[in-house]
């Protein structure tokens, strides 16, 4: 199953985070960066 990746920018969004991580959004984040550098 595909997940809906701007539905998983925080780590409240997550069934399960690594409680040792201190991000400030979730790695999927790097999606949405990286379609804006395409832009």
């Amino acid at each position: 199953m595909m997940p809906h990746i701007e539905r998983s920018t925080f780590q409240w969004n997550w069934a399960h985070y690594p409680k040792d991580r201190n991000d400030e959004v979730t790695p999927w984040h790097e999606a949405f960066v990286n379609a804006k550098k395409m832009d």
